[in-house]
């Protein structure tokens, strides 16, 4: 497997420049749109979203890992800026802008420290399905945001069961030509991805391809021909006003009092966009025998929102849509970023005036049919099928997100994954084993015909001793010998203990002694090196003599005891 990339070099050559500067088109046409209306959905003006697909785009090709990785605003990171910007609002009364630029800076000086100290693993924390409800239950925050822009409904609330009132109780006044404008941009999405794709692809694969991707496209530039020919923008709200040009580039003011709040919700972005942007360029690259570095990753998305904090952007990370666009369009190098990077320009420096005349509904249908994906219940059916508990947390997830809000939904999910880990690593499956006929394996006795000896229980654990689970395994051994009053020997099968701390072993000294006054030896067998470094090291064979530790459960079963083996009837389960 090839290493990831360094950012751009070694420097493409003229067919792949090529190939990078088409593809780099078609991802700018996605970003124009995309950027303007996660702007709005962020609760920003729509020229942020576009500032937030110039210059972090470039930055990552630099510094990133995967050459296919789009990066720019997303949907789910947009509204978590809304949320922390809207709280801001309302505390101290600041202009959300440069608190999103604020926190774009801290969201990048986070990334590039984890980055720095090789933390990428840090993205394991974030469990599958914790991601399937958080994502679930964002998409339904961000569907319901859309919805008083796509009807027409002036609605201030952003609370989800307040704002599903507020449009409720002023149903008579929405807007007909904002509503059909709103469906049409779905239907033309579908329609550019959908037959008109096909209908190119057997013939002209690429432009099919580039096809699929302008529909978005094509909803903006006729939306806004209908509203400068046909007075459709006296009948429906617009983008508004947008500046040309470049943005300025320059410190955000800060505060450190406010900013010091920003600092969880930043955390959580980082974590969420790079979870985001590892997940989609391994995917696209384990397909090409490329690998993601998750800690170059983090250097590239940190350069990103820290270039992004000072263009007067906000946080950004890698999109999967754009990602897909980068990869069927043909893009050999991170340079592709850098040509959609220069389209986004063009956009800010020659198509504002027209951009300005953009219908908000169509933004608001962008956006709708984007977040679709995310409401991924199929995921969450078929996780209940053959794990509950993991279905569990992520229904709890996308429960909180809804109830609690987006930092406290992810934060509780966490916390219940969390806790499902410590429960699983404290109730450890504990099986009675015996020997194969006829063979050295040795398998649970109720679900093989296996042969015991009399007076010898042989039980696995199959989990590391730790503190959480020292406890039950103890009282487990006790009710298993309550049961067995006959066992002389016990041997603890430690095949599958890969660590044992201080508790467990303590708990495993108390033990040790318990059983010498019932007259039962306590034997170990197949003990992994580094855990009998650390039994040698507490003097903890010493204390086991008389009992002994084994090298094979076969060595075991053969030297303890002089009775022949006898064989166990119990049938599979």
């Amino acid at each position: 497997m090839q290493s990831g990339k360094k950012g751009i070099w070694p420097f493409p050559d003229a067919n792949s420049l090529g190939q990078d500067a088409i593809a780099g088109l078609v991802i700018a046409a996605m970003l124009i749109p995309q950027g303007m209306a996660y702007a709005l959905l962020a609760g920003l003006p729509a020229q942020v979203g576009l500032y937030a697909s110039l210059l972090p785009t470039a930055a990552y090709a630099l510094f990133g890992s995967s050459r296919y990785l789009a990066v720019g605003p997303v949907a789910v990171v947009s509204l978590m800026v809304a949320t922390a910007t809207a709280l801001l609002s309302q505390r101290h009364g600041l202009d959300p802008v440069p608190v999103a630029a604020s926190l774009a800076l801290a969201s990048g000086a986070i990334l590039m420290l984890m980055g720095l100290l090789r933390l990428g693993f840090i993205t394991h924390f974030l469990s599958r399905p914790v991601l399937l409800g958080f994502m679930g239950g964002v998409a339904v925050l961000i569907g319901l945001s859309q919805l008083p822009h796509a009807l027409g409904i002036p609605v201030e609330v952003r609370e989800p069961f307040a704002l599903v009132g507020e449009l409720a109780g002023n149903w008579q006044s929405f807007s007909l030509p904002t509503l059909l404008l709103a469906i049409g941009t779905v239907l033309l999405i579908r329609l550019f991805s959908g037959p008109l794709a096909r209908l190119l692809q057997p013939r002209l694969p690429t432009a099919g391809l580039i096809v699929s991707r302008l529909g978005a496209l094509a909803a903006v530039v006729l939306g806004i021909t209908l509203a400068l020919h046909t007075g459709l923008g006296e009948r429906t709200a617009l983008v508004g006003e947008i500046p040309r040009g470049l943005p300025s580039f320059a410190l955000p003011p800060i505060e450190l009092a406010w900013l010091m709040e920003l600092l969880g919700m930043a955390f959580l972005i980082s974590l969420i966009g790079l979870m985001e942007s590892v997940s989609v360029g391994r995917a696209l690259a384990a397909r090409d025998g490329e690998d993601i570095q998750p800690n170059r990753e983090l250097l590239g998305l940190g350069a990103s929102n820290l270039v992004a904090g000072l263009s007067a952007a906000y946080p950004v990370t890698g999109g999967l849509a754009r990602t897909l666009v980068a990869r069927d369009a043909g893009a050999k190098s991170p340079l592709a970023g850098v040509f959609a990077a220069g389209g986004v320009l063009l956009a800010l420096l020659f198509a504002t005036p027209a951009l300005a005349m953009l219908p908000r509904a169509i933004l608001a249908g962008i956006i709708l049919l984007a977040v679709l994906p995310l409401l991924d219940f199929a995921s969450i059916r078929d996780t209940w099928r053959h794990n509950r508990p993991d279905a569990t947390v992520a229904l709890i997830s996308f429960a909180s997100v809804l109830i609690l809000g987006v930092e406290l939904g992810l934060l509780t999910g966490l916390a219940v994954s969390l806790a499902l880990l410590l429960w699983r690593i404290s109730q450890p499956h504990v099986a009675e084993v015996g020997r194969v006929p006829g063979t050295e394996h040795f398998r649970n006795i109720r679900r093989h015909q296996v042969e015991t000896r009399p007076g010898l229980s042989m039980i696995r654990v199959d989990e590391s001793l730790q503190f959480p689970n020292s406890r039950f395994l103890r009282d487990t051994l006790l009710e298993h010998l309550d049961t067995h009053p006959e066992t002389r020997d016990l041997v603890l099968v430690c095949s599958a203990i890969n660590e044992i701390d201080s508790t467990a072993l303590e708990t495993l000294e108390e033990l040790v002694r318990s059983l010498a006054a019932r007259g039962i030896r306590l034997h170990l067998s197949e003990v992994k090196g580094p855990v009998l470094d650390r039994l040698r090291r507490a003097g903890f064979p010493a204390l086991l003599a008389p009992g002994r530790i084994f090298f094979t459960n076969q060595a075991a079963f053969e030297e303890i005891g002089a009775d022949k083996p006898q064989q166990d009837q119990s049938v599979a389960q």
